[in-house]
């Protein structure tokens, strides 16, 4: 794929390191490697004013001075400077971050909308339907930070492509397994309806200067609390569109399927069964015959039929109940 911005610049590796990326800890280990190379190398080895100069905004003579005049190190090699124990390399550190100024996390370098919209479109997807989000910030340890988040809807797919990237690297497999407590970057597409079966494209790219893993073979990374906040609220951004289409879909499809439930049911269920009718109105006859003295006894009731009363010796109308007729 062509390069959309010829002049696109990034922070590289021969270029200086800052001093507002390290802690006392890693600054120390940082001045040991340079010894230990001077002494590889079979140099008398750098001073304190040769390493600084590496730094990034200390290349000026005269904020030099002022690092060296802090930390009394004019003319002491690197070496001797460590000598002096931790509390030597940490105010060598203070002195170097009182002098500079911290690196603007768009120096580090941002791919951009335009490249991330054809790389969405070589794999298929819709330019209609691009969404691009990025976030700059800086960490709770003063690490500057950018996140670049695109996604798009691939129309003549059937199944979600994920492209991520870590410092302009591309991913071998999904480096963001972990970006919260209990969540990795696929429960959280899982649940903004972009599984793996769903036609779309999603691209997350994170860059900083010093990038932790959870493992030696470097597949999970380790991320701040606030860069894991931040890839989830873009991935919720560059998503939105799609996840309300998709549940309002979905919430249409449960519609239908449970109205035919129900209608199938109802056609289902049995008729209701339909009262003795022969016995109610030859208790009711028999009530009536009481009440108006006669001992006579009902023998048989059919609906539609004419009722006989019994009377010893023969059939007989009551008195009163003059051919009943029950339909």
């Amino acid at each position: 794929m062509p390069a959309t911005n010829p002049d696109w610049r990034k922070w590289r590796a021969c270029q200086p390191t800052s001093a507002h990326w390290y802690d006392e800890e890693r600054f120390g280990r940082y001045m040991t490697a340079h010894i230990a190379r001077d002494q590889d190398r079979g140099s008398t080895g750098r001073t304190v004013r040769e390493f600084i100069a590496e730094l990034d905004g200390l290349a000026r003579s005269d904020k030099q001075k002022i690092v060296l005049a802090e930390t009394e190190a004019s003319g002491v090699s690197l070496a001797s400077y460590f000598a002096r124990g931790g509390d030597a390399v940490a105010r060598l550190l203070a002195a170097c971050k009182k002098q500079t100024k911290p690196v603007d996390p768009k120096h580090l370098g941002v791919i951009g909308a335009d490249h991330l919209l054809e790389g969405c479109l070589a794999v298929g997807g819709a330019e209609e339907s691009f969404k691009y989000r990025k976030r700059l910030g800086v960490t709770l340890g003063g690490l500057p930070y950018a996140i670049e988040a695109a996604f798009a809807y691939r129309p003549e797919e059937e199944s979600r492509s994920l492209i991520t990237g870590v410092n302009f690297s591309v991913g071998i497999g999904n480096p963001f397994r972990r970006i919260g407590p209990f969540q990795d970057l696929s429960s959280l597409l899982m649940r903004r309806m972009a599984g793996e079966d769903e036609p779309v494209v999603l691209m997350l790219h994170y860059t900083c200067p010093r990038v932790d893993y959870s493992d030696r073979g470097k597949s999970t990374l380790a991320l701040p609390w606030e860069v894991g906040e931040a890839i989830k609220e873009l991935v919720e951004q560059v998503t939105k569109d799609w996840s309300k289409q998709r549940l309002a879909e979905h919430r249409r499809a449960s519609a239908a399927a449970n109205r035919e439930q129900r209608l199938m049911r109802r056609s289902e269920k049995p008729k209701k069964s339909q009262p003795n009718q022969t016995g109610f109105w030859r208790k009711r006859l028999a009530r009536r015959l009481m009440r108006s003295g006669c001992r006579s006894t009902v023998s048989w009731c059919f609906p539609g039929t004419l009722i006989l009363i019994q009377h010893g010796g023969g059939s007989a109308r009551p008195n009163g109940l003059p051919g009943y007729s029950i339909g």
